[in-house]
């Protein structure tokens, strides 16, 4: 979603507050649901301390409210993993696995944790912050158990599929698995290439490829993966992201390894100006 529909987002939630608190009902289920997607629409704009003070008053209403076992499971299922971003985007990893993983306790008391959506999602999120922390085992088993529970709902987008592969690829790269973790960058490549829907995904996954090609001493599978990474963004009219300048970054490192000193330069100076350009529009916000 765009800046601007967050914005929209928040100014709704709002009046929605108010509206519950005309109405004396900020104990219901319905006060924790806004509370917590007031909260969620905070940490999706980065703005940490205001997205705490949400979930943290929508957790305290689950909590003390009397709401059907169920409901009450997957609500705060929404809210605890919401509160895990928020301390992992605050640098806080133990204690963004510990409301995960009270989550998925709470989720898997109510019968809900491998056979719904909320199971994935907390399933993928834990799997992401302890990928993050360095429990690369732990991180690999829950990406796994996120593919799985996606499958049983009947929910395996190629998307949603090829983003697991890839972070179960990243798990593996940074053990120095590197034909496990091409195997995995291979895997999320065949789905996207199959359903047509390459994207910045897909131009993710071929900069993991070439990673992976770079570690191992191969340079020139290296500099085609990242050549193919760039030429995605290119068409996508995204090379001047973040994304677009790791890619670029890493192509030039490669080509100068390669001994393209001149291209490699080039590369570098145009992923420095993204980076520029996105520090400054950063410090604008």
């Amino acid at each position: 979603a765009e800046l601007g529909s967050y914005e929209e987002a928040i100014e709704a939630f709002e009046v929605g507050r108010s509206a519950l608190q005309a109405q004396s009902a900020m104990t219901s289920l319905a006060a924790a649901e806004l509370l917590g997607r007031l909260g969620a629409a905070y940490l999706a704009q980065g703005q940490f301390d205001d997205a705490l003070r949400e979930l943290s008053a929508a957790r305290v209403t689950i909590d003390m409210g009397r709401f059907e076992p169920e409901e009450a499971a997957v609500e705060a299922a929404r809210v605890l993993s919401a509160l895990g971003s928020v301390h992992a985007g605050l640098g806080d990893l133990e204690t963004a696995m510990e409301s995960l993983s009270e989550a998925r306790q709470g989720l898997s008391a109510a019968g809900l944790l491998f056979n719904s959506i909320e199971g994935a999602e907390l399933h993928e999120k834990l799997g992401e912050v302890r990928l993050e922390a360095g429990e690369l085992e732990s991180a690999y088993k829950d990406f796994n158990l996120a593919l799985d529970t996606l499958r049983a709902v009947g929910q395996f987008s190629p998307e949603r599929a090829a983003a697991l592969h890839s972070k179960r690829g990243h798990c593996k790269l940074q053990e120095e698995e590197f034909e496990e973790a091409l195997e995995d960058f291979g895997k999320a490549h065949r789905i996207l290439k199959e359903a047509d829907v390459l994207g910045p995904l897909g131009a993710e996954v071929f900069a993991n490829i070439a990673i992976a090609y770079a570690r191992q001493g191969n340079l020139e599978e290296a500099v085609a993966g990242f050549t193919v990474a760039k030429q995605i963004l290119e068409e996508l009219e995204s090379l001047e992201t973040p994304l677009g300048a790791r890619v670029l970054q890493n192509l030039g490192i490669a080509l100068s390894e390669s001994g393209e000193t001149l291209k490699a330069n080039e590369h570098l100076e145009v992923a420095r100006r993204i980076l520029e350009m996105e520090q400054g529009e950063e410090e604008q916000r």
